[in-house]
C-alpha cells in the first residue's frame, strides 16, 4: 500500500512539475516598448498583429514592431493626450482620439497623417472602428457618440442619451449594433441603421463576445468590487453566474 501510495504521489508531483513548467512558458515575458515621455492610455494591435499603437499623455503615437520590439515611428500632431487608437481592419488605417477634441487618421504603410476629423466640443475618449472599416466611432466628454464615413470623412450621425462622457465603444462583429459606456454607469445598445437606442445594461467597459450573442460589461472604476457582468444581447437579460 505504502509502495502505490509513493507512486501515485510522484507521478502526481511529476504532472504537476510539467503543468508548472508549462504554463510558466505560456506567460513569459515577452517585450517591453519604452520611449513615451507620460503615462500610456491607449494600444491597439494591427489586424495582423505585426504593428502595436499606443497613444500617450505625452501628445504622441508610436507604432512598435510586435516581433522585434523596434520603435518603427513616432507620429505627432496632437496638441493634447491621445486616449484612444484604433486599427481599421484591413490595417492600413489608424485613428486616434485625443482630450484635443480632435480625430486624427493616419496612413500606417506610410505612416503619415491623413486628415482629422472635428465636431466635438470635448474631449474624446474612445474611437472604433465598424468591422467594416467603413464607419468610426467616436466617444467623448461632450457626451455624444459621432458616427464618421471614412471615405467623405463626414459626420453621419450623432447619437445621445448618456449623462456623462463616453469612456468605451465596441461594435458588435456584424456591424449593426455599438454598445457605448459611459461614467454615468450606463451602457447602451445602438441599432446602427436606425441610430435608435435598443437597451441599458450598466457598465463602463464594453466588450463583445466573438459570435455577438453576449456582451460582457465591467464596472470600471465605480465599483470596488469591479464585477464583470455578462448579458444576452437578444433578450437584455442578465447572465447566471
Amino acid at each position: 500500500m505504502k509502495q502505490i501510495c509513493f507512486f501515485i504521489l510522484t507521478v502526481l508531483s511529476v504532472v504537476i512539475l510539467f503543468l508548472s513548467n508549462g504554463f510558466a512558458q505560456d506567460y513569459v515575458h515577452y517585450a517591453t516598448f519604452s520611449g513615451h515621455e507620460d503615462s500610456v492610455y491607449s494600444i491597439s494591435f494591427s489586424p495582423d498583429g505585426h504593428i502595436l499603437a499606443s497613444g500617450s499623455a505625452d501628445g504622441t503615437i508610436r507604432l512598435w514592431d510586435v516581433p522585434t520590439g523596434r520603435h518603427l515611428q513616432t507620429l505627432t500632431g496632437h496638441t493634447d493626450s491621445v486616449s484612444s487608437v484604433s486599427f481599421s481592419p484591413n490595417g492600413h488605417i489608424l485613428a486616434s482620439g485625443s482630450w484635443d477634441t480632435t480625430i486624427r487618421l493616419w496612413d500606417v504603410p506610410i505612416g503619415r497623417y491623413l486628415r482629422s476629423l472635428i465636431g466635438h466640443t470635448h474631449m474624446i475618449d474612445s474611437v472604433s472602428f465598424s468591422p467594416d472599416g467603413q464607419t468610426l466611432a467616436s466617444g467623448g466628454w461632450d457626451t455624444t457618440i459621432r458616427l464618421w464615413d471614412i471615405k467623405t470623412s463626414k459626420q453621419e450621425k450623432t447619437l445621445t442619451g448618456h449623462r456623462f462622457g463616453i469612456h468605451n465603444m465596441s461594435f458588435s462583429p456584424d456591424g449593426q449594433t455599438l454598445a457605448s459606456g459611459s461614467l454615468d454607469g450606463a451602457v447602451h445598445l445602438w441599432d446602427i441603421a436606425t441610430s435608435r437606442h435598443r437597451e441599458t445594461f450598466t457598465g463602463v467597459g464594453v466588450c463583445f463576445s466573438p459570435d455577438g450573442q453576449t456582451l460582457a460589461t465591467t464596472a470600471g472604476i465605480l465599483e470596488g468590487a469591479n464585477p464583470v457582468n455578462l448579458w444576452d444581447v437578444a433578450t437584455g437579460k442578465q447572465k447566471k453566474k
